[in-house]
């Protein structure tokens, strides 16, 4: 009865940890890895089991949190006392997904549901990097002269966009290059805008 009574309020209840083989991961693989499912001092009924992918970034200094993508992994199971179940976990990243940055970082959260309503959680941090076919453009640029400037990388929920400026050529012409990259139903746009001195601004845009 006890037992019963403290699993409720979380103490020696069930328990999730969510393990991947990775911490690393290109925007176009898939998430591996498994989620290990411990139970308590009693058996519990579990309601629901998922995963959600989240972002966090900064708007005009103000945090921001949104969810990319969710997996749900297992519902309506029962998990005796001291049992340990183990299931796979895998999700495939969209191409189109902001990439890590000083102001963007993404986490892993589990979510075991149980039946009285109550939730039991776990974080895991990952870090996206962006696809050979993006990068490309940064490596050409860099390959031009240019470097990535501090606040590079900004996401405002939509769209992200990286500031590069010219190190030694061309300083005298051009100010600043930016990139914005984001998602349409045709797939990932990418628009590069030039800001030259003389106050006027070249725009070029690409699909991917």
């Amino acid at each position: 009865m006890i037992k019963s009574i403290f699993s409720k309020i979380g103490k020696g209840g069930a328990a999730v940890d969510l393990q991947l083989t990775d911490s690393t991961y290109v925007l176009g693989w898939t998430l591996e890895g498994q989620i290990v499912v411990r139970g308590g001092g009693v058996p519990q009924m579990i309601h629901s089991l998922s995963v959600n992918l989240l972002v966090e970034y900064e708007i005009k200094g103000l945090p921001s949190t949104k969810v990319m993508g969710s997996v749900s992994v297992a519902e309506q199971f029962v998990i005796d006392a001291d049992e340990v179940i183990t299931l796979p976990f895998i999700y495939p990243l969209p191409e189109d997904l902001p990439i890590s940055c000083q102001s963007v970082s993404y986490s892993l959260c589990t979510r075991l549901e149980l039946e009285d309503g109550t939730d039991v959680w776990d974080t895991e941090t990952v870090t996206l990097k962006g696809t050979d076919a993006f990068l490309q453009i940064f490596y050409g640029l860099g390959a031009l002269g240019f470097r990535e400037s501090a606040e590079s990388g900004e996401f405002n929920g939509s769209l992200q966009t990286f500031v590069f400026f010219p190190a030694v050529l061309r300083k005298e012409e051009i100010k600043e290059v930016h990139i914005q990259a984001g998602s349409e139903n045709s797939g990932i746009r990418i628009l590069l805008e030039t800001y030259c001195r003389e106050g006027v601004i070249n725009r070029k845009e690409h699909f991917f």
